[in-house]
């Protein structure tokens, strides 16, 4: 089985479960970028609930862009707004301190190009999440659909389609488990704040 998805930001736990499940990702490297969607956000909790954190784009009809040419705008201090959401939200998560130097040495690069950016981060998550085994390929050209059975296209969904929901059962302690339940559908750093090197277990068994 191959799965097909768009570039994303700090993907949502649910696609590295599905990474362990698949033989092969084909990343779409042919597209063009489309609005409203996790190719440049990501979804965590906080204090008083979800909260979706956005790397703002250089203003422009990305609709017609390549998704290999998207730029960054670094035009308002995001980067440091985004930091300290993340600090705010999982500061007291019991491997915070090993995993955010590496996130925020990330950010702190100042990307030109969100591709470039989301592949560091995703790359970063790979590793830390213990998934060496998973291959990525990307596509070599743009198909408008897979109607072959041996391809999962995820391809094109909306950040909607991503929203958090609550479980009535507790996969693992949340940082803000005693307010909200616990959450689905949170960034996969939610998870490895939490888990740290039991994220590798815990998605093998989802």
């Amino acid at each position: 089985m191959h799965l097909v998805h768009e570039t994303q930001f700090l993907a949502p736990t649910s696609i590295f479960a599905l990474y362990t499940t698949i033989d092969k990702i084909l990343l779409e490297a042919n597209e063009t970028y489309q609005k409203r969607s996790l190719r440049n956000k990501c979804i965590i909790m906080g204090v008083n609930g979800p909260i979706t954190l956005t790397v703002p784009l250089k203003k422009g009809k990305h609709d017609s862009k390549s998704i290999l040419e998207v730029e960054i705008s670094y035009h308002d201090s995001w980067i440091g707004d985004m930091l300290h959401a993340i600090r705010s939200a999982y500061g007291a998560a019991p491997y915070f301190d090993y995993y955010y130097p590496e996130l925020e040495a990330i950010l702190r690069k100042r990307h030109t190009l969100l591709w470039n950016l989301n592949e560091e981060m995703r790359k970063l998550m790979i590793k830390r999440c213990e998934l060496s085994e998973t291959v990525f390929l990307y596509t070599d050209t743009y198909k408008k659909s897979y109607s072959d059975d041996d391809y999962l296209d995820l391809r094109n969904k909306r950040l909607k389609d991503y929203q958090p929901q609550v479980s009535e059962t507790l996969d693992y302690s949340q940082v803000f488990e005693d307010r909200h339940g616990f959450v689905e559908g949170l960034s996969i750093i939610d998870a490895l704040f939490c888990l740290g090197p039991e994220t590798s277990l815990y998605l093998r068994r989802k």
